[in-house]
């Protein structure tokens, strides 16, 4: 079943104004925005826990999955598209999500360049399909499928995408690391990105090319740390602005984790020799210093307090060169500092 793109750009005020329909006028009528906060705890919760129950048919779930995950899962993705953008082969592709719930990924790919030449959404959830037609009308095509067997059809054209549904798998699929192209999206919990660290790998044992958000194809330098995991951030800012029921949150909204996969047969690699950011900047006595890779070493890049400040790096992004002046264990001194201290890929 397929998904065509729709021509107009959702933002997120019609957005909100939908949902807040939907809440306010099938599920509680009136709903005060303290309770609609206690709901997203109950939930937040449930994915902590890691709950692996079906919830759809809780009309509480759904009211906090729509007022606070499927837009900030929208906001997650947008990065995620962002930062794969200049594979081009993917435009060439049927994007083939599953366990799609509300549709997030559709409503990101509306934000983002890329044009598949299909998308085809599913779920195990008839719920999930009947709030994401409320909120975008009946003119779309939705499987109801469970992932546990592979979809049919032809894999070389095909990106099987999963998007925070994997979280709900005690067990992985094998006929995941069978197909051609895959892209994962996960929670940044420890746990999951520790999970999707040990699927890269299996992955690059099936034969795969990892493309991001590595930039090598090597062990990765997390797997077997006990604090450390892989993942990237991005802004909930601009849904939160929105909803006044935040306020009541105990979390803050401005710096939102996932961690994501992106593997290929036939395609390399279009970063090799870059460095990819992966940490926030520490201070230490004397020095500062941001966690790096580039290959299976764990490493940073730091620089001495004499020689000025560390300088803007952010988690997740690419360098194309830093300016060191040697290595020390596992730290690049980086060179006292000036604008030009790195290049940009």
């Amino acid at each position: 079943m397929t998904l065509r793109m729709q021509e107009t750009t959702l933002n997120f005020k019609d957005l909100h104004e939908k949902i807040a329909h939907i809440i306010h006028q099938s599920f509680f009528g009136k709903i005060s925005s303290k309770a609609i906060t206690q709901t997203i705890l109950k939930v937040s919760d449930l994915y902590v826990k890691d709950d692996k129950g079906s919830h759809w048919k809780s009309k509480e779930f759904q009211t906090a999955y729509l007022s606070h995950f499927l837009p900030m899962n929208i906001l997650r993705l947008i990065q995620v598209l962002e930062r794969i953008k200049k594979y081009d082969f993917l435009n060439k592709l049927h994007w083939y999500e599953l366990g799609s719930g509300v549709g997030a990924l559709d409503m990101a790919l509306q934000q983002s360049e890329f044009e598949p030449t299909q998308i085809t959404l599913s779920d195990s959830s008839s719920e999930a399909k009947q709030l994401y037609h409320k909120l975008f009308g009946q003119n779309h095509e939705y499987a109801i499928q469970n992932f546990k067997n592979a979809p049919q059809v032809l894999s070389a054209r095909t990106l099987f995408v999963f998007c925070f549904s994997l979280t709900e798998c005690a067990t992985i699929p094998d006929w995941i690391y069978k197909k051609d192209h895959v892209l994962i999206v996960e929670p940044a919990l420890k746990s999951k990105s520790k999970r999707l660290i040990k699927m890269r790998q299996k992955f690059i044992d099936s034969g795969f090319e990892v493309l991001a958000p590595c930039t090598h194809n090597q062990k990765c330098p997390m797997e077997g740390g006990r604090e450390d995991w892989c993942h990237d951030t991005t802004s909930g800012t601009p849904w939160a602005e929105l909803c006044d029921y935040y306020s009541y949150l105990p979390f803050k909204t401005h710096r939102l984790g996932f961690s994501y996969l992106l593997v290929s047969r036939g395609h390399k690699n279009l970063f090799t020799n870059q460095i990819r950011v992966i940490g926030d900047p520490l201070k230490e006595k004397g020095k500062s210093k941001i966690m790096i890779c580039q290959d299976s070493e764990r490493e940073f890049a730091a620089r001495l307090k004499k020689d000025g400040p560390l300088g803007e790096f952010s988690r997740g992004e690419l360098i194309a060169e830093l300016q060191t002046t040697e290595k020390k264990s596992n730290e690049w001194r980086l060179k006292p500092f000036t604008s030009s201290a790195r290049t940009q890929p």
